[in-house]
């Protein structure tokens, strides 16, 4: 039974702030900080299907035919040596290479073994 002078409310949940973020003006400190820790649970499990899904548009594999799974890597060094270049190369140059799959927002960079292949047939007689 309800103490006199109080009212039983619907505690907010995440799904229910996302349908209707007026309510947050509501939410006490506590259960924000609470909230707030799912969130940034939720968000960690959807940047790692985000960077999974950036990796597979990247390497131009929508069929899992066309991807053999060891193509893309995270060795900077065997990638350097593949394209004739230097680890310092990469990394100044990581933007316009293609297949170079940075992956959040971090400095982690992947390669795409197709993706060098391309590069160097596209390249073949300008590299040294």
């Amino acid at each position: 039974m309800t103490p006199p002078g109080r009212s039983l409310h619907a505690v907010p949940t995440l799904a229910d702030l996302v349908d209707n973020a007026e309510k947050i003006a509501g939410v006490t400190p506590a259960l924000a900080s609470h909230l707030l820790t799912q969130c940034e649970l939720e968000l960690s499990h959807l940047m790692r299907v985000r960077d999974g899904l950036l990796i597979r548009l990247a390497v131009g594999a929508n069929d899992p035919r066309h991807a053999p799974r060891d193509d893309v890597f995270d060795d900077l060094n065997e990638a350097a040596h593949l394209i004739g270049r230097t680890a310092p190369f990469i990394y100044r140059n990581h933007r316009t290479l293609p297949f170079v799959i940075q992956e959040g927002r971090g400095r982690r960079l992947r390669f795409s073994r197709a993706g060098i292949a391309r590069f160097l047939e596209q390249h073949r007689g300008e590299i040294t």
